[in-house]
């Protein structure tokens, strides 16, 4: 086993630890940006000329365009996805996609990061948002309990809503830059979620940021 991926199971096997095995866990996936996340099971769905390269635990994304990654979701009463990222560069000033999709038991959420601001593009087009300096690094936190949707920036709950309708989109996690045009360029440090049913077992905020940032100092 070389390197990175011996770094990336170590790190998933602590994240088992941290969150527990009891009979409420369903799934829990810790991606590591010690490997290309195409190389552990995700899809990359890039239509242009896009690039994604690592350095020293971090993914950077380039793209004219869209560029995304995404795996089959679950549907569960209650998850919670975590990552930590910052944004480049855009060549547009407002409402960029980069961001993330999810799929409970209702509807399709989709959470939108541009440089000055974090909104909910999909269901409410924008109209819950909060401003942010997406520009820096951050840590971003969604916590999902039946239609009630909690969006946490660094530890600070920042956007509050309930999804309540119901649909048939496609059942995806994803995240990356989502599309809406334009180029962008962005850095992921890493990229958590967990289903649980029937409730989730309680994690403190920002716990992978720190089992990485601990593990990343001792290399």
């Amino acid at each position: 086993m070389n390197a990175r991926l011996h770094r990336a199971v170590l790190l998933l096997t602590l994240g088992a630890a941290i969150f527990g095995s009891g009979t409420a866990q369903a799934v829990n996936v810790y991606l590591s940006m010690d490997v290309l996340p195409e190389t552990v099971g995700w899809v990359l769905i890039d239509p242009g000329s896009g690039t994604a390269t690592l350095n020293n635990g971090i993914l950077t994304l380039t793209t004219p365009g869209y560029m995304e990654y995404r795996k089959p979701g679950i549907y569960a009463p209650a998850y919670t996805i975590e990552f930590r990222m910052r944004i480049l560069s855009v060549s547009q000033c407002c409402d960029r996609n980069i961001g993330v999709w999810y799929h409970g038991l209702t509807n399709c959420t989709q959470i939108s990061i541009n440089p000055a601001r974090i909104s909910v593009i999909y269901p409410y087009d924008l109209q819950v948002y909060a401003t942010i300096d997406a520009m820096q690094w951050h840590t971003y936190r969604i916590e999902v309990l039946d239609s009630h949707h909690q969006v946490f920036v660094d530890g600070v709950l920042t956007l509050d809503f309930q999804h309540t309708g119901t649909g048939a989109c496609d059942n995806f996690i994803m995240w990356g830059d989502l599309g809406g045009g334009g180029a962008s360029q962005s850095e992921w440090d890493y990229f958590s979620y967990q289903f649980n049913d029937p409730y989730p077992v309680p994690v403190a905020q920002t716990s992978w940021g720190k089992i990485k940032a601990l593990y990343r100092d001792s290399r």
